[in-house]
């Protein structure tokens, strides 16, 4: 195991760069996305702040992939017009962007969505046992094997 870099891996110092000295147009150019978010962070009149923010939302449409990519540059968007304390206004142009996305296909929602079927399956199959209904029955009206209905039952610990 090596407990040690070799000298030519080891760092011993860096380079700093003044974003501030980057030239927005050139920026904006990209095709990369991480690179164009950085245009708001660069050499610009502060007066020019929401023309250069337009600039970089419908640069990101043309060039991100999909609508989820896309939401994730604004919201790093964001985070970094912070840094020049225009945060409302690109908040503000954000909102007032046309943008689709469709939220069947996220996966947080999706998340969401099978859990609340779920919680509500463990709530039917315990309400028909209370019931009277038999677990056969059950599994047939919740779509569940009889296994499945006799262990959430179990673990709600009803008989």
């Amino acid at each position: 195991m090596l407990t040690e870099l070799p000298e030519k891996q080891v760092l011993r110092g860096f380079e700093l760069i003044n974003i501030h000295t980057f030239n927005h147009t050139q920026l904006l150019q990209s095709q990369v996305p991480d690179v164009i978010i950085l245009a708001i962070l660069a050499d610009y009149a502060p007066e020019k702040a929401e023309s250069i923010l337009r600039l970089i939302l419908r640069q990101l449409k043309a060039v991100c992939q999909n609508q989820s990519e896309l939401s994730k540059y604004i919201k790093q968007l964001v985070v970094l017009s912070r840094l020049r304390k225009i945060e409302n206004l690109t908040i503000k142009i954000t909102q007032d962007m046309p943008i689709t996305y469709d939220v069947k296909t996220d996966y947080l929602y999706n998340m969401g969505i099978k859990e609340g079927i779920e919680k509500d399956k463990i709530e039917v199959v315990c309400n028909a046992r209370l019931a009277g209904l038999s677990i056969e029955l059950i599994a047939v009206i919740v779509k569940l094997s009889p296994e499945r209905v006799r262990q959430i039952l179990d673990n709600n610990k009803v008989k």
